[in-house]
């Protein structure tokens, strides 16, 4: 007989037959919700992948907007207004700090302060023409040169037109009497095309601001978020258009043009600002301000003499981002201006002397 053992059917209970349906349904299930997960998995990588950080569009300073989202990194035609972003160009600082004031948030710009229209009156601390410049007409090949120092009345027939920095200079500097036309990230390819001056809600250009009230004296600082177009020539012309519009505008105005004050390199670098932020660049608008003020008989201003060190780079303790100044450097930037001022009557002859040669 055989001993193999061979299990009944009609034994076998109705438990024992359920357990062995539920193994029979549950073997397959164990490869399908692997392959599940595997699926999700998969999905979670393209996901990942298509959603993921993508590498920002170059270009950066201001505001440099104006910073300079200066996308600013192509060198685009300035007649297609395509500068460097104001939103990422150069932002002014906005904490009065005694050491390094807090950025304000990009692209922003504090409104213009423009009084009403009104004629301006001539200051009455002007210098006599004995300490303020050697006698006879104004050299306007040379920058202003050491004067005695003025009083702050100087200033209240004067504007400052300018970017961020001059927004700081605003902000911290202790001008008190002057108004400033000014906005984060504006150019001089677009002082006449963008309405970016806000005075009592209304809007205006910066020309057209401008116009709003007459002044004694006219102070310019404009070129730091222009670094990103890479085309000399039309920096240098659209330079020489605006100081034509401001006389223009001003006809009773001494021009004050500023130079541009160099960068902290190892700050720009820190603080990841535009790579054609240079101050070999700046040295290059430098020069062609430089010729614009002997040109057009307009004051030429230093102000990079004053702010930079002997090596001739703006010190990393006078700058809270490489670009932009301390509360102490903007003061020290006003403090330079009260002693590098011209007699109204010596700048008109040599505004006569200039005609009579083009005659």
């Amino acid at each position: 007989m055989s001993s193999q053992y061979h299990a009944s059917p009609s034994t076998s209970s109705p438990t024992s037959r359920r357990s062995r349906s539920r193994r029979r349904r549950r073997g397959p299930a164990a490869p399908l919700i692997l392959l599940a997960i595997a699926a999700v998995l998969v999905i979670l990588a393209l996901l990942a992948a298509f959603l993921g950080p993508k590498p920002e569009a170059q270009g950066g300073v201001t505001q440099p907007s104006d910073t300079p989202a200066p996308s600013e990194t192509a060198s685009p035609a300035p007649t297609e207004a395509v500068s460097p972003s104001p939103s990422n160009t150069l932002p002014p600082t906005s904490n009065p700090s005694e050491t390094a004031p807090a950025e304000t948030g990009q692209g922003g710009s504090a409104e213009a302060i423009v009084p009403p229209t009104v004629p301006a009156t001539p200051s009455d601390s002007a210098p006599s023409s004995d300490s303020a410049a050697p006698s006879g007409a104004y050299d306007f090949t040379q920058p202003a040169p050491e004067t005695d120092p003025v009083d702050d009345s100087w200033f209240d027939d004067a504007v400052f037109l300018g970017d961020s920095r001059t927004d700081g200079l605003r902000l911290y500097g202790g001008i008190p009497g002057a108004d400033f036309i000014q906005h984060t990230g504006i150019t001089v390819f677009d002082i006449d095309t963008k309405d970016r001056i806000r005075i009592d809600g209304q809007t205006y250009t910066m020309m057209e601001a401008l116009g709003l009230k007459q002044y004694g004296k006219v102070y310019v600082m404009l070129g730091i978020n222009e670094l990103g177009y890479f085309n000399d020539n039309a920096f240098a012309t659209a330079y020489a258009n605006m100081v034509d519009e401001i006389r223009a505008i001003q006809p009773d105005a001494v021009v004050y043009l500023q130079n541009l004050v160099s960068v902290n390199p190892d700050k720009c670098k820190a603080n990841n600002q535009p790579y054609y932020v240079t101050n070999e660049q700046i040295a290059v608008y430098n020069g062609i301000i430089a010729d614009i003020a002997a040109e057009k008989h307009a004051v030429l201003v230093d102000v990079n003499a004053a702010l930079v060190d002997g090596s001739g780079i703006l010190p990393a303790e006078g700058t809270t981002d490489g670009v932009h100044f301390t509360k102490d450097y903007y003061i020290k930037w006003y403090d330079y201006l009260k002693i590098h001022t011209v007699d109204p009557a010596i700048y008109w002859a040599g505004q006569t002397e200039a005609g009579q040669e083009g005659a």
